[in-house]
């Protein structure tokens, strides 16, 4: 990284680089020694799991259904999404002839 230049009040054509102060410095190494990160993350680990406990207890139907799902997850969602809006259309109506009318 190139350090940020500034000017000098003595002179308007010299530049210097700014200098980081030591808290700065100290601050940036400490940061940089705390980041640690896994190489695998617990979600990853929560879908194994999920994953080999529904194949042991439904077998190949359970990694068929999976397969579809994540294949088919877009499409499955919007074909929710249509149902979920019809429910809610026909309470509504339901609602208003029972109640109002």
């Amino acid at each position: 990284m190139l350090p940020k230049l500034e000017p000098s009040f003595g002179s308007n054509t010299a530049w210097r680089p700014k200098k980081k102060s030591k808290i700065m410095i100290r601050t940036a190494k400490k940061t940089k020694q705390r980041t640690s990160f896994p190489p695998i993350s617990i979600g990853w680990v929560v879908k194994i799991a999920a994953s080999a406990v529904g194949f042991y207890l439904w077998g190949w139907d359970f990694a068929w259904v999976v397969l579809g799902v994540v294949f088919c997850g877009r499409l499955l969602k919007g074909i929710a999404s249509c149902l979920v809006s019809l429910i809610c259309l026909i309470g509504f109506f339901w609602f208003i002839f029972t109640h109002i009318l």
